[in-house]
């Protein structure tokens, strides 16, 4: 998980390790668009094992144990919830036809933000991330 502080919430360590991904993805637009076509031409999405929600998992749990993560959230659950959005933010930003180019990093943010606040406890999701040119 992203490093954000000690005192970070969870949902600023998500929005954090997302921000991440975004950056490098963003650095290496041509190589991340070769990867993710070839990736799902050889059926990644449905044949791969969910390693981004594997590794989001834990965060998840810890969320919930701090209380900052409803209980009734499957952890899995949410972190497969959140890895989708992801996924669908990279799909939609890599499309090579698209009547308007978007800067990944604020969809991204905007995106988690929407999972987020369902899977936060009431008043513990903290403001959303601030974006730029909205």
């Amino acid at each position: 998980m992203a490093a954000v502080g000690p005192s970070s919430t969870t949902a600023n360590q998500l929005r954090a390790y997302f921000h991440d991904l975004a950056q490098v993805n963003s650095d290496e637009f041509a190589t991340t668009r070769q990867l993710v076509v070839a990736w799902v031409r050889g059926g990644g999405p449905i044949e791969d094992d969910p390693w981004l929600a594997n590794a989001l998992v834990d965060c998840v749990r810890d969320g919930q144990r701090s209380g900052e993560i409803r209980a009734s959230c499957d952890p899995f659950d949410a972190a497969c919830l959140l890895r989708d959005a992801y996924l669908g933010v990279i799909f939609r930003w890599v499309r090579p036809v698209q009547d308007e180019i978007f800067d990944l990093t604020p969809v991204l943010d905007r995106s988690i933000d929407m999972v987020l606040e369902g899977v936060v406890g009431p008043g513990t999701a903290g403001p959303p991330a601030h974006h730029v040119g909205r």
